[in-house]
């Protein structure tokens, strides 16, 4: 079994990229697959409208408000699944916003008041419901802890791998192909091509057209993965999550055979 090695490409709380290698195809979709669906975020589920005189329904404004991504506490909530009162609603499984505006005025994601100061929508500025002159919206929301699985709304981000690529370059290739190739793959030493990073190569093809003695094979066990936080956790605890999700299948599985 080939050794399995990981290189930090690019780090920030919002992204992360990174080299993988000595995983199967099968693995890495598994990896991606995982933290899409099964880390959990926070989002809002339930609304109990006590007044609203907006110009959109209750339920368009629910489906916006549960689409607004949350800073997530994990160390202190729990799945409503896994509480001990059952998924009926306590301080360890969901918690309450309050939205009361009156127009004019356009209403944003940072109007929504939260009852714990860990919990608040990533971004102040995203648009809710636009209100005229005397309209109304006061509400309560409540939040839980939810997976991709349930619904797109509790994914943590979007995530992608490509497989890295073997880039092989003649001696007498044209100098001309590290203009060519846009994506910083070649470097000039000593007036000769060089491979600087093929993991920014995307079989694009444009560096044969420069030099024909490029050669280029797939690695089906190198890959390159690039999360990308909505800003409910940070890149790399989604990917920590989703891998103590997959031992956590892998476990219970191995347990039933």
């Amino acid at each position: 079994m080939p050794e399995l090695k990981f290189q930090i490409l690019k780090r920030s709380e919002m992204e992360l990229e990174m080299l993988v290698e000595g995983i199967s195809v099968a693995l890495a979709n598994a990896l991606r697959r995982a933290m899409i669906t099964e880390v959990p975020t926070m989002c809002i589920e339930d609304i109990e409208v006590f007044e609203n005189s907006s110009s959109l329904y209750d339920e368009v404004l629910a489906h916006r408000l549960g689409l607004v991504p949350l800073k997530t506490d994990l160390e202190n909530y729990v799945l409503p699944e896994d509480c001990n009162c059952a998924g009926k609603g306590c301080s360890s499984c969901s918690l309450t916003f309050i939205l009361d505006r009156e127009g004019p005025g356009t209403v944003h994601s940072g109007d929504l008041q939260s009852e714990d100061p860990r919990i608040f929508p990533v971004s102040d500025d995203i648009p809710v419901v636009k209100l005229a002159e005397g309209e109304r919206i006061r509400m309560e929301c409540t939040a839980v802890l939810g997976r991709g699985l349930e619904h797109a709304k509790w994914q943590p981000g979007v995530v992608s791998y490509k497989m890295v690529h073997q880039v092989q370059v003649p001696d007498d290739c044209d100098a001309g192909v590290v203009e060519k190739c846009t994506r910083g793959v070649f470097a000039l030493e000593e007036d000769r091509v060089v491979v600087k990073d093929t993991a920014r190569c995307n079989l694009c093809g444009v560096c044969r057209k420069v030099c024909a003695g490029i050669k280029i094979t797939t690695q089906d066990d190198r890959f390159v993965f690039r999360i990308e936080s909505n800003g409910s956790l940070p890149a790399e605890a989604i990917f920590y999550k989703a891998v103590e999700a997959l031992k956590s299948k892998a476990e219970e599985l191995s347990g039933k055979v």
